[in-house]
């Protein structure tokens, strides 16, 4: 295709799930042969960074599961979770343990609507089925066993282990967000240098919500129509930067449990509400910032 029309077929061909292989010319022309080309980077639908693939208000994630159990009987006995969104930097990991572990992921990928969920492919064999709109990708097992995924991590953050980021205790955690940078180092040939630290989290922090109760509350898109447009998102989403707007798309997504941050928040809340000149001030001044996270993190990998 086209250079100049590139983008338009390649986010045509991620919609649908493919992996879009994009090869850049590595040498110049010396008129004595062919110029030297290579693949600088694979595109899948969880690792778009091209503004114009985006939606500005919301997160692109990508996701691991791995879970653990019997494959042949679908049995989850526990799982391991992580997610990042490349364009911003965001990386965090979890576990899940008990005869409830795969409802508990159902849960997460309905809270965090990934892009791309990685999946074991002797998992993936027994047919696995993910909500709509979500691709899935099957990985080697060996890059989820505790050791090469441990290794993984550590080599990428350049430490000595992993107390550091509260996951020596995770192993399931850890396997999940081993996968997720082995993807990304061969997708992105490399280019990984926004993701700096990685957040371990719980999901006994927030009120988990199953998809049925989602959908009833329509909390981030309508029951009928599936868009934005009528549900408490739009009702509430008065933001003036991309920023702003995913952060709110996150805390809808996610409501507290913690009586002290919700105390906190709802403190801020009122203080802006009570002082309209302050709140009008801070509005004009925002809206002048643009895309200040993904910005930087094209910066960061040379896009």
């Amino acid at each position: 295709v086209p250079y100049h029309a590139a983008e338009g077929y390649i986010a045509r061909l991620v919609e649908r799930g493919y992996h879009v292989a994009v090869c850049d010319q590595m040498s110049e022309p010396d008129g004595k042969g062919p110029v030297d080309r290579a693949v600088t980077r694979i595109i899948t639908p969880g690792t778009v960074i091209e503004p114009g693939m985006l939606a500005d208000n919301r997160p692109n994630y990508l996701m691991a599961v791995i879970p653990y159990g019997n494959p042949s009987e679908r049995s989850w006995k526990s799982a391991g979770i992580a997610y990042t969104d490349i364009t911003t930097g965001e990386f965090a990991a979890t576990q899940v343990v008990g005869d409830d572990a795969a409802v508990m992921v159902l849960e997460e990928l309905t809270r965090l609507q990934p892009r791309e969920v990685l999946f074991p492919e002797s998992w993936a064999k027994q047919g696995v089925s993910l909500p709509n709109g979500i691709h899935l990708t099957p990985i080697v097992d060996w890059v989820i066993d505790f050791a090469s995924a441990q290794q993984t991590i550590l080599n990428h953050f350049g430490a000595r282990s992993l107390e550091s980021y509260g996951l020596d205790d995770k192993p399931n955690a850890v396997a999940a967000a081993g996968a997720i940078l082995h993807y990304l180092r061969q997708t992105q040939r490399g280019s990984l240098a926004q993701l700096t630290s990685i957040r371990p989290y719980s999901t006994d922090g927030y009120m988990v919500l199953d998809g049925f109760t989602r959908r009833s509350l329509e909390l981030t898109e309508t029951t009928r129509g599936r868009t934005a447009k009528g549900s408490l998102l739009s009702v509430l989403d008065r933001t003036v930067t991309p920023m702003g707007g995913r952060l709110l798309h996150t805390w809808i997504s996610q409501p507290l449990l913690d009586l002290q941050r919700l105390s906190a928040r709802l403190d801020a809340v009122e203080a802006l509400t009570q002082s309209e000149g302050l709140r009008a001030e801070l509005r004009d001044a925002l809206r002048g910032v643009s895309d200040i996270e993904r910005l930087t993190n094209r910066i960061l990998i040379g896009k």
